[in-house]
């Protein structure tokens, strides 16, 4: 239950907010824009919801807005879990903005708000990739470690791309996959080629996501989807992993449909440079 503040009237409204946060859940983003605005104009003093706010605008890379809406925060009466939240949207804002060094100070100076238990993935990761970015070096290889924490330490393409193949080969028994017929080998150069793209996507402090249209590309839960997402550490075009997205938030995307007509070499019609661009973005 969250905590009663003394000095302050009807601060907030759990059941309204809690409404909000399922929007979320619900993927439905501009919903919960509005809602939380409105929210928030309602009850100006409630930290949750700024907390909220603030990641919704880091993920979506709007950082300028983010540290404005942290501004405000601070002038609010804040409680441990509050600060404990603050501090890590303070972190991945440094990460995105490649202030890797502050990054690491920032922990090193506030501890107490940083998991560092080697149960806590999350947080090892966070060292594992500050750790390389700065050239400190890993003293240790990781019993049991993740996928995701050894390629921190090492980024490693050919581990990669069999971390891929072995999804796509068990699509059977997956819920989300890749049609048997998508040219996964060969699409690599191509995205490799637009990476980044201008509509990263922050949902995780180490690596950073985009959008990629492809007609018919995958499965999720039995319904076909023409998207996919590309899963990068932070800070660089290295993929982690790639697999089929809904796209049900109408996120903008890069479209590589005429990729689709490259590989059978049918004739298309020649487009400008300016036809171009407008169709990668999804802008015609």
């Amino acid at each position: 239950m969250r905590e009663e503040r003394k000095g302050y009237k009807k601060r907030y409204d759990t059941l309204q907010f809690k409404k909000i946060l399922e929007e979320i859940s619900d993927k439905d983003y501009v919903y919960f824009e509005n809602d939380i605005l409105n929210y928030m104009k309602t009850y100006p003093n409630d930290p949750s919801s700024l907390l909220i706010y603030i990641l919704y605008l880091i993920i979506n890379n709007r950082i300028k807005e983010a540290l404005e809406m942290i501004n405000k925060l601070e002038t609010l009466e804040l409680n441990e879990e509050d600060m404990r939240v603050l501090f890590y949207h303070k972190l991945r804002i440094l990460i995105i903005e490649g202030k890797y060094q502050e990054a690491y100070d920032m922990i090193k100076n506030d501890s107490k708000y940083f998991y560092t238990s080697s149960f806590n993935n999350l947080d090892l990761e966070i060292m594992l990739f500050l750790k390389q970015k700065l050239g400190i070096s890993v003293n240790e290889r990781l019993d049991g470690e993740t996928y995701v924490q050894r390629q921190l330490i090492e980024y490693d393409k050919s581990d990669y791309l069999r971390y891929v193949s072995y999804k796509k080969d068990f699509a059977s028994k997956l819920h989300v996959y890749f049609n048997c017929d998508f040219p996964l080998e060969k699409i690599q150069e191509r995205i490799e080629a637009e990476l980044p793209t201008p509509y990263p996507i922050h949902e995780r402090i180490t690596t950073v996501s985009y959008i990629f249209k492809y007609d018919k590309c995958g499965t999720i839960d039995g319904v076909e989807t023409d998207y996919f997402l590309v899963s990068t550490i932070e800070g660089t075009n290295n993929i982690l992993t790639m697999y089929p997205y809904d796209n049900v938030r109408k996120r903008p995307f890069v479209n590589i449909n005429d990729f689709r007509y490259d590989i059978v070499n049918t004739k298309t019609k020649t487009l400008t440079q300016v036809d171009k661009f407008k169709k990668r973005y999804h802008l015609d």
